[in-house]
This record gives C-alpha cells, sequence and structure tokens, in this order.
C-alpha cells in the first residue's frame, strides 16, 4: 500500500494529475452525474458501469453533489482536485488489496512460499502500480476479479479441505463469486 500512495502522491506533480482525458474522462464525466443525482446518462453502457458508480461514491465523500455547479468540478479547481485526488488514493488501497488477495490465493492454492512471493510480484508490478494513478476503470476490475477468485479458490480445494473441512458451505462462496463476477462485467 505504501508504494502505490506514495507514487499517487509523486504522481500529483504531473500537471495533467486532475485533467482526465479520453476514457478517465468518460469515467470522470459519468462519475459527476452520478454524484449531482443526474443518473447514468446517454451511452452509459458502453462500459462497464459499476466504476462510474464507485467514483461516484468517492466524489460524494469528498463533496460533490446536487447543489455543485458545473465550474466547481472543472479542471484545477479545488473540488474536482481534491475528488480525483480521493479517488485515486481508494484505487492505490484496492491495488494492495489485490496483491493481498494474490497472496491468499496463492497460499491456499499453492502453499505459503508461492503464495507470498506472487503477493510480492504483484504489489510491485510497475504497471499494476500505474493504472491506480489514473482513473481506468482496472484496479477495480482486478480487485472484483481476484475477490471472485478467491472465494472460489476457498470452496474449491483450498486449504480446508486439507484441513478436513468437507463440510464448508462451497455453494455459498461460489454463488458469491458469481455475483461478484457479475459486477465486473
Amino acid at each position: 500500500a505504501a508504494m502505490r500512495l506514495a507514487f499517487v502522491s509523486q504522481y500529483r506533480a504531473n500537471p495533467l494529475f486532475d485533467r482526465p482525458i479520453i476514457d478517465a474522462l468518460t469515467y470522470h464525466e459519468g462519475a459527476i452525474r452520478i454524484a449531482r443525482g443526474e443518473g447514468l446518462g446517454e451511452g452509459a453502457f458502453a462500459r462497464a458501469p459499476l466504476y462510474p458508480v464507485f467514483l461516484a461514491g468517492i466524489y460524494k465523500m469528498s463533496g460533490v453533489s446536487a447543489a455543485t455547479l458545473p465550474l466547481e468540478l472543472m479542471p484545477g479547481t479545488p473540488l474536482a482536485l481534491r475528488a480525483i485526488l480521493n479517488a485515486k488514493l481508494a484505487q492505490a488501497l484496492l491495488g494492495a488489496a489485490s496483491a493481498l488477495l494474490v497472496a491468499a490465493a496463492g497460499v491456499a492454492l499453492l502453499g505459503g512460499f508461492v503464495g507470498l512471493a506472487a503477493g510480492v510480484l504483484f504489489a510491485l508490478h510497475p504497471l499494476l502500480s500505474l493504472y491506480t494513478g489514473e482513473l481506468f476503470g482496472e484496479t477495480l476490475a482486478i480487485f472484483l476479479t481476484l475477490a471472485a477468485f478467491c472465494a472460489l479458490a476457498f470452496a474449491h480445494g483450498g486449504r480446508g479441505r486439507e484441513r478436513g473441512d468437507e463440510d464448508a458451505p462451497a455453494d455459498e462462496r461460489s454463488s458469491a463469486s458469481s455475483v461478484v463476477l457479475h459486477l465486473v462485467a
């Protein structure tokens, strides 16, 4: 988590940090519409709709509301900077949590050393850190996909089977992973 948070902190010096473009701009504008109570808008399902909803929640916690004027959210304004910074910090934490999920699945399926090594390699991967500093849906999608994978790993095999926990409710965990994967789509 510290590495990803440090990356976002240093990335703030980039003049485009709070000026999303192309896909990031589409997500940003969608999140603003949702946070202001205007709904998903046109073309909402050209991309997975969960990410703008995720951003909207962060933007609302950052102060965006129905009373927020469009000019207050122009690039370079304090509110826009706060909302985008908070979104990128949340993504840094999601990226760190994803590394923990990789380690947990690795430990469950392949043993302690392999699982921990996989988690460390995931945490240190430079492109995965880069994506946490942009308003792209990949960080959330990776986290949710790994959460679903972990649920399946623990439901169908994992270490529970080795301990003789044959009666564990695998169906509920399989269903939970299915729900999580549907959120990613």
